[in-house]
């Protein structure tokens, strides 16, 4: 067995699959591979703040109990001994689960998500819950309970730049301290976050992954995705928590992209064209890459995205306020500290000082929109039109994809924010349709460049083979993604 010096040096660079070749060929083994992601948390995870509970001690437990089923010449499943961060708005058994919320500070659950007890299932073991934003409400991690701090800062030489709504999970990625994570994905969560890190994110089409033992922000927009650290990694994870778990993904990548019809839409590569050379510049690349590979490339228009923005917040916040009105400090969560008898002969002032100290800024925004739709006549009306135009905009994705097999979608228009497409982000939720994030470059300021390509409901396969055949490609040329450079920014 290799010493713990030389593992130590490659773990952190190593994908799923080179995990479990050094198990099954006994070069190290799990508990070693654990010990060593624990001990890179331990020493630099409180200058990133990406976790709220790290699970130190199961963790090394499940480790030994793998490394002996592996000794007794047992299966240990597809992910056996490979480390998992989860957000902390999906439950996990025996382990906080805060929802990076006052609200929930103490909860512990009885169960698992059923995303989660599949990958247990397969051989996963947990090593930490990471932060969010509250909720999962909002677009960045200021004023929740748990500030996480982001990897993305760092890269910015030093800055502390919050990110946006999984930002402890895929800042854990790139940082080297776990190989995947399950996160929720909500107003392009999982791709933002992934292309803000230079990692894989799938966010899955609505439905494809059970969202039982998901905390709900919005329950018809919420959903379950994935980060890795490449697309053979992604594809293996979503195989085993996709509900039609017959479906091998990992069997497809091979296939290439020959006769696909890529949509290449010229609203936004216009827009991108004066605003970031650098990413218009990467969109060509990939563009060349897929012509050469035997894909058919062309413009298309885009859905039109008026009124979607306001459409996802009615929708967003009157889901929210009615999921988010059990918190009252007598059936969930935080509870004021009043005296008992007081609390007893005013318990309406018991709960809004519950709510109140409990809620951040965002939570309570939320609230209030939500009530106001859901409790009078004027935001009755208002949720009735965003329901119709929520139905136009899937209907308009629909159409769009008889006329191509993935549309090819920048992520971020600039290096700071989300910009035009944010929206588009969000149309994609409000149509339920998947998507994934590959990274494809950097910047002149050594920021990762992500490219986002869209299918048609359930054609994950179809997306993850187009992300697959980009990545070898740009693997034949020498590029290393962040998570192989992490030790130069951290």
């Amino acid at each position: 067995m290799k010493s713990q010096n030389m593992m130590s040096n490659n773990v952190g660079e190593m994908t799923i699959s080179e995990l479990a070749e050094g198990y099954r060929y006994r070069h190290f083994s799990i508990r070693e591979t654990v010990r060593h992601y624990l001990e890179r948390i331990a020493k630099l995870d409180e200058g990133l703040g990406t976790f709220i509970t790290v699970c130190k001690e199961t963790a090394l437990r499940e480790a030994e109990k793998l490394d002996e089923g592996l000794s007794r010449g047992g299966d240990i499943g597809l992910l056996g001994g490979i480390p998992l961060v989860v957000a902390d708005n999906i439950c996990t058994r025996g382990i906080r689960t805060t929802c990076a919320s006052r609200a929930l500070e103490d909860f512990v659950p009885s169960y698992d998500a059923a995303a989660v007890e599949r990958l247990k299932a397969a051989g996963a073991l947990i090593i930490g819950k990471t932060g969010l934003n509250e909720f999962a409400i909002g677009a960045s991690t200021e004023g929740t309970a748990h500030q996480a701090a982001c990897f993305f800062g760092n890269l910015r030489k030093g800055s502390r730049a919050n990110g946006d709504l999984t930002c402890g999970s895929a800042a854990a990625l790139a940082a080297g301290f776990a190989p995947l994570a399950l996160s929720s994905g909500t107003r392009g969560a999982v791709t933002l976050s992934a292309a803000f890190y230079g990692l894989v994110g799938l966010k899955p089409t609505c439905g494809a992954v059970s969202r039982y033992g998901l905390i709900p922000f919005t329950s018809t927009l919420d959903q379950i995705g994935l980060m890795a650290r490449d697309t053979r990694d992604c594809a293996l994870a979503f195989q085993i928590i996709r509900n039609n778990v017959n479906t091998s993904d990992t069997e497809e990548l091979s296939k290439g992209v020959e006769g696909l019809r890529i949509g290449i839409p010229k609203e936004l590569t216009e827009c991108i064209r004066e605003q970031n050379q650098e990413l218009a510049a990467a969109i060509h690349k990939a563009i060349r890459i897929y012509e050469r590979l035997g894909a058919e490339v062309g413009e298309m228009s885009l859905p039109p995205a008026d009124g979607c923005l306001s459409a996802y917040e009615i929708i967003a916040s009157a889901e929210a306020g009615s999921n988010l009105a059990r918190y009252d400090g007598m059936h969930y969560g935080y509870c004021s500290d009043m005296p008992p008898d007081e609390a007893e002969h005013n318990l309406n002032e018991m709960i809004i000082r519950s709510r109140t100290e409990s809620f951040g800024m965002e939570v309570k925004r939320c609230i209030i929109l939500g009530t106001y739709v859901l409790s009078t006549e004027h935001g009755a009306a208002c949720l009735r039109k965003a329901v119709q135009v929520r139905r136009r905009v899937q209907n308009a994705w629909k159409e769009a994809f008889r006329h191509c097999d993935l549309m090819l979608l920048p992520v971020l228009s600039d290096s700071n924010g989300f910009s035009v497409t944010d929206g588009y982000a969000m149309m994609m939720d409000m149509a339920g349709i998947p998507a994934v994030t590959v990274p494809c470059g950097f910047s002149s300021s050594a920021l990762p460049i992500g490219l986002q390509l869209a299918a048609d409901h359930y054609k994950e396969g179809r997306l993850l083979r187009a992300a697959y055949s980009l990545e070898q490609e740009l693997a034949l040329t020498g590029f290393r993604p962040v998570w192989k450079e992490a030790d130069r920014f951290v």
